[in-house]
């Protein structure tokens, strides 16, 4: 048995005699104590696939760099687990909008992708669910859509399986005369070095031109600050750029960059006592939004809020040590950049740029910014020890199930769904108790209209007073839809 029974497991056994030159056995892969990889025989009981499991060790061996390091989807779309990956490409392929030329690019993209991360994909010519593995910080995303399941897993706990089944295959054929045996334990041996290699690219997601002109600054390029003991841990400047490309310039990231690089290491006990009394109470189970309005709902009890009193996130974050400081990176859409690792911060930096091009209104400046910086109380809450470990760009490309948790909490959080029910119950109109809503809480009326909407008082509205919420919510962004 290779791997816990509550995760990945391998259930495997393994051939003498010539068979074991390219590692014949009988195999039974679990997750979650559910065969996701079995045969059955007559009467239909599970047995285990006979196989040549050389297959699996050249496959962990030649894509052990991206299994470990790569956290980005090759192209622009943010599913929130792996296993939905090709559904999403296909959605954006059909929508009309794209050359074909990029549509077969983008399509070759995934399928490299999903050769790299679909454990399926190493039994070439044996038929068995996918299982596909993607980091996602200090956790894997694990998706078998044959079986219908997505699940998070620890990092350490997964790639501990994966090692150890590397290692028992690797010795199984150490002393094979087969020249696929041979080539498969001699890239397993070498999966340090050339993990090593792919460190700042699969990291970052730079292309080498980009590297190149990032290289041309010194303040902008020295070792990314990575610990030659751990090169799989992130970094603050790697998890920066990792989230802010494709959404950002050159210069604007060279800015980013050094102003993270400057931005000193800073103590925030306070913030760290209430952030391990919320992992101990808390579970990662049911849907991101869900687990959102829980947060919120427990940081306001931890700090006495009733449901009708606002919510103060600039003067929280002071309380707690955290630093707050604008900067200024034009034309493109970043919210916001957090950083909170062992070398930088816990720091948040608000790109004031990004209110200027919207032209927004001064009111409407304080409620994007107050939604901006509790949306960042949430990941220093609970993503520290989770999907982000060092940092986050708001409005980059942060991780989806991350985001869309942190998206439920600052609405929640800002606005108690409750507080909006019991308004829109009490007052004279619906225009009337969002105007009310906003100048008590704070928040924009987009805000206020999906917290609306997503309250107990939705479905006693007229059709023309949920048409008129419709019409708040389209004009503003999608941002706290579920």
């Amino acid at each position: 048995m290779i791997g816990p029974a509550e995760g990945l497991q391998f259930e495997l056994a393994l051939e003498t005699g010539p068979t074991m030159d390219l590692a014949w056995g009988h195999c039974v892969l679990r997750f979650q104590a559910e065969a996701v990889w079995s045969g059955e025989d007559a009467a239909g009981r599970e047995t285990a696939l006979r196989w040549t499991w050389v297959d699996l060790l050249e496959f962990l061996a030649r894509n052990w760099p991206w299994l470990v390091l790569e956290e980005s989807y090759p192209i622009p779309v943010t599913p929130l687990f792996p296993g939905s990956l090709r559904r999403e490409a296909e959605h954006r392929w059909e929508s009309g909008d794209l050359p074909e030329e990029t549509i077969d690019r983008e399509d070759e993209a995934v399928y490299r992708f999903l050769c790299r991360h679909d454990l399926a994909m190493a039994l070439t010519g044996l038929f068995v669910p996918s299982l596909i593995l993607m980091r996602q910080g200090n956790q894997y995303l694990v998706s078998c859509p044959a079986l219908g399941f997505n699940v998070l897993r620890p990092y350490r706990e997964i790639i501990d399986t994966l090692t150890a089944l590397g290692d028992r295959l690797a010795a199984a054929v150490a002393d094979s005369p087969q020249p696929r045996a041979k080539l498969a334990n001699a890239l397993w041996q070498e999966r340090s070095a050339r993990l090593w290699a792919q460190v700042v690219p699969l990291r970052t997601g730079l292309q080498p031109a980009w590297l190149e002109q990032l290289a041309g600054d010194t303040a902008a390029n020295d070792d990314w600050e990575i610990d030659p003991e751990q090169p799989d841990a992130d970094t603050e400047l790697l998890a920066a750029a990792r989230m802010s490309t494709g959404h950002i310039s050159i210069d604007n990231q060279r800015t980013l960059l050094q102003r993270l690089r400057a931005a000193p290491p800073t103590q925030s006990p306070a913030l760290d006592a209430l952030s391990a009394r919320l992992s101990s109470d808390f579970s990662e189970i049911g849907r991101p939004f869900e687990q959102g309005y829980w947060l919120a709902d427990w940081l306001r009890g931890a700090l006495s809020l009733a449901p009708d009193e606002p919510a103060h996130p600039a003067e929280l974050l002071k309380q707690w040590g955290v630093t707050v400081d604008p900067i200024s990176l034009p034309q493109c859409a970043l919210e916001a950049i957090a950083a909170w690792g062992p070398r930088h911060g816990p720091v948040i930096l608000l790109n004031q740029a990004a209110n200027q091009q919207t032209e927004q209104v001064k009111p409407a400046n304080l409620y994007r910014e107050r939604s901006t910086l509790a949306h960042e109380i949430c990941h220093l809450l609970i993503d520290r020890e989770r999907a982000l470990p060092v940092a986050e760009v708001l409005g980059g490309g942060a991780p989806e199930y991350a985001e869309k948790r942190a998206r439920a909490f600052a609405a929640e959080f800002l606005l108690p769904r409750k507080s909006a029910a019991a308004v829109i119950r009490s007052a004279a109109t619906l225009t009337a108790a969002i105007g009310q809503l906003q100048q008590r809480f704070q928040v924009s009326r987009e805000l206020t209209a999906w917290q609306v909407t997503n309250s107990s008082a939705f479905t006693a509205l007229s059709p023309e007073e949920q048409a008129l919420l419709s019409e708040i919510r389209l004009a503003g962004s999608a941002e706290y839809r579920h």
